[in-house]
Formats: C-alpha cells, structure tokens, sequence
C-alpha cells in the first residue's frame, strides 16, 4: 500500500525521452511523493509500450509513490483518472468528461489524457499522466482532443498542480474509507457504462454490456449468455 500523501516535490525538465523512463533511474535518490516533469517528452509511452506522442508544451509527468509493502491498491487507475476528471471540470464546468476503463479521460467522446500505472521491482509506484493542452498533427491519427480545442487555454505546470492536489485527496481518502465513494464518483463518469461494448483482452476480442464496476475495480461485462465476466486487464474498443 502507498504511503500517505503529504507534500509534492516537483522535478521540472525542459525535454526528457519519457517521464516515466526517467523516474525508474532516480528511484534511490527520489523521496515519497516526487513528482517528474517535463515540457516536452520525445519517447513517451502508455499500455503495453504504445507510444504515447504529443506536441510540445503537453502535460508530461510521473508521480513517484513509495509503497509500504510494495501492494498496490487496485483502484489507483480510478484515483487518477479521478484527479486529472475533476481538475478539467474545474477549468470549464460545461466540458463533458468521461472516464474511459480503466485509464483514459476524454472530452466529448476523444481522449485528452492518458494514465499508466507501472510497479518497479522495488515496490514502488510509478504513475504516468499525460494530458493534451495544445493540439497537433498526431491527435488526428488517435482520434484524440487537446483542451485548446475546447476552448481553454492553461499552462502544464499550472495543471498539474491542480492535479496534484486532487490526487493528494483521492488517495488520502482511500486510505481511510477505500473504494466505495471512488467508486461511485468515477461511476458518474463512466463511458459507455451500461452499454453494448467490445474489450480486447490480450488477443480475445469480447463483447457485452457494460454492466457495473466491482467493489474491487473490475469491469465487469454482461454477455449474451447472462453471465458475468469480470475483467481487470483489457481495452474497450468501442
């Protein structure tokens, strides 16, 4: 289990390959709650090493949490799509933002955010954020959107202290009471929650209704047959 979140160290680096790539070489020397940054990220990556690629001036960092025991909570992909959710919403309360299970945030149906999640052989818990602040060439190939799309201009640092705090309240809240209100927050969010959906898990292709979260963080998806199948890895295709 992480430790309780006190104060941030913030890291800020012009250009750096991955954030993430970074944070693994500094992992001694980083105390809890150190934060890596920076401007422009060339090598940036998400889920099963898909690149992650974005202009200049896009949101890039990592959040260094380490871990009593080395156990991860299996909610922290909640908690952070909690943390960048709120932080949008509370830039233009007219966005419509949703949650994309288990780690996306989109505006208007299109990504503006990313999350990885990694464990190190340490225990330590490296959290990934990327956030689209400027739009560019490549979002068009990813169906992506960026927030100056919508109208809001903010500068990356700025956002992600607004971010930090959030995270900060969601995972002190999870120490003390769980999953529950977590739960019923990234719920009213939900994308496509009760509805027909096609997941890929590793090379199966599975189709149901997007029928609830489980107290544990699953999805679980409701097939033809009426059962139940709960999933914990997996990408919703449509």
């Amino acid at each position: 289990m992480y430790k309780r979140i006190g104060a941030w160290s913030i890291k800020c680096f012009d250009t750096l390959g991955s954030t993430q790539d970074y944070a693994r070489t500094c992992l001694q020397s980083s105390p809890h709650c150190t934060v890596i940054t920076a401007r422009h990220q060339t090598s940036g990556y998400g889920k099963c090493k898909r690149a992650w690629i974005s202009s200049p001036e896009n949101l890039a960092a990592t959040i260094i949490l380490h871990c009593n025991d080395g156990s991860v909570p299996s909610w922290t992909s909640y908690i952070a799509c909690l943390a960048v959710g709120e932080s949008l919403f509370k830039l233009d309360k007219h966005l419509t933002i949703q949650y994309r299970w288990p780690n996306d945030v989109l505006i208007n149906a299109k990504k503006v955010s990313g999350i990885l999640l990694e464990r190190t052989a340490e225990g330590t818990l490296l959290i990934g954020i990327g956030i689209n602040t400027k739009y560019g060439k490549p979002l068009e190939q990813f169906n992506g959107t960026a927030l100056d799309s919508c109208g809001i201009v903010v500068e990356p640092l700025i956002l992600l202290e607004n971010v930090l705090n959030k995270m900060q309240k969601f995972c002190n809240s999870s120490l003390d009471f769980g999953f529950p209100l977590l739960r019923v927050l990234w719920k009213k969010r939900a994308y496509k929650l009760g509805q027909h959906i096609v997941v890929k898990q590793h090379d199966k292709v599975i189709a149901g209704i997007f029928h609830d979260i489980s107290t544990d963080g699953a999805l679980m998806l409701l097939k033809e047959n009426g059962k139940i199948l709960r999933l914990y890895s997996a990408d919703i295709l449509w």
